[in-house]
């Protein structure tokens, strides 16, 4: 998946901008994305950068990894496509 293709797909599920999309890519790109520790930290950071509560923050971590979840399960089932 493009990055550009992430950020709005991400600003359009979320509901968010989409600089405040790009924000975040930036966040989740600083960070692994496996393990508690490290989603907590995402989430603190989103909270942080886009001034928003917790609660939000976590809302719009879970739909990072559910697009790029999906994202994933395409590129396996569909390993030459062109959307990759």
């Amino acid at each position: 998946m493009r990055k550009n293709d992430f950020v709005n797909e991400l600003a359009q599920a979320s509901g968010i901008t989409v600089e405040d999309a790009a924000k975040v890519n930036e966040i989740v790109e600083s960070h692994g994305l496996i393990g508690k520790k490290s989603k907590e930290a995402v989430v603190l950071e989103i909270a942080e950068a886009l001034n928003i509560e917790h609660d939000a923050a976590d809302e719009i971590s879970n739909k990072v990894y559910d697009i790029l979840g999906n994202a994933l399960k395409e590129k396996l089932k569909h390993p030459f496509s062109p959307k990759g």
